[in-house]
């Protein structure tokens, strides 16, 4: 239960939730996209049904590349998170140690030894505590699933459909014209915008936050840490 493995959940919970939404509107833009395809013959009239779609599947391909974006800021602060707790107290805090016992590189180490307890205790401290309302990043997960969920419903037919059929082409024409297309279409703008944002603080603010508050701390414990200590403190007259 300490910050670092908190900080590892929150940021695990993040990615998973991350990757659902993406995967949703990359298949939601591929049904979209297939949609605004389809044309219709009849005789010497062409006509392309579901032409405005091209522009939402375009929309929801890039709020998935969004998303792709901010996972991989998130994976990345979740190597860091592994290194640092395979190398701060076992590999840096020794080494700053160590180079704090001799007086040329008393002022290193004890910049070292600061930075492994920063990045080890301050850091994930700091994160944990801005990370700790998960209920912001689960209320925005349901919602945008629910919205995407509602849109894959009314394309369910898409993938069925015999294409060498004009007759169920028409037929699927039919059964999605009309205003409802176009409201589920456009519902899960606003959910997954708000989505997008609870991942950007995940991504950018609490990290950035966290590591100001781990770099004054390092620096306050720089100053501690490689001052002289001296042991003759009292003495007996």
């Amino acid at each position: 239960n300490s910050p670092l493995l908190y900080s590892l959940c929150a940021i695990d919970g993040a990615i998973s939730n991350g990757w659902q939404i993406s995967d949703a509107l990359n298949k939601q833009a591929f049904s979209l996209a297939q949609l605004s395809s389809i044309q219709i013959n009849l005789n010497v009239i062409s006509a392309t049904p579901f032409l405005a779609l091209k522009n939402s599947a375009s929309a929801y391909s890039n709020l998935a590349g969004q998303i792709s974006s901010l996972l991989s800021i998130l994976q990345l602060q979740r190597q860091f998170l592994f290194f640092i707790a395979q190398s701060a107290f076992s590999l840096f805090l020794p080494a700053g140690l160590l180079l704090r016992m001799f007086f040329a590189t008393r002022k290193l180490g004890g910049a070292i030894m600061a930075g492994a307890i920063g990045f080890f205790l301050i850091y994930p401290l700091a994160y944990s505590a801005f990370s700790y309302d998960k209920e912001q990043l689960s209320f925005s997960f349901k919602e945008a699933e629910t919205d995407l969920s509602s849109l894959g419903a009314a394309l369910a037919l898409l993938p069925i459909i015999d294409w060498g059929k004009p007759g169920e082409i028409s037929t699927l024409v039919q059964n999605l014209s009309g205003n409802e297309l176009a409201s589920k279409t456009s519902l899960p703008y606003k959910s997954v915008g708000a989505f997008i944002g609870v991942l950007e603080l995940h991504s950018y603010a609490y990290p950035l936050a966290a590591l100001l508050l781990a770099f004054a701390s390092i620096w306050e414990l720089s100053i501690l840490l490689g001052s002289e200590f001296r042991l003759d403190l009292l003495e007996i007259a």
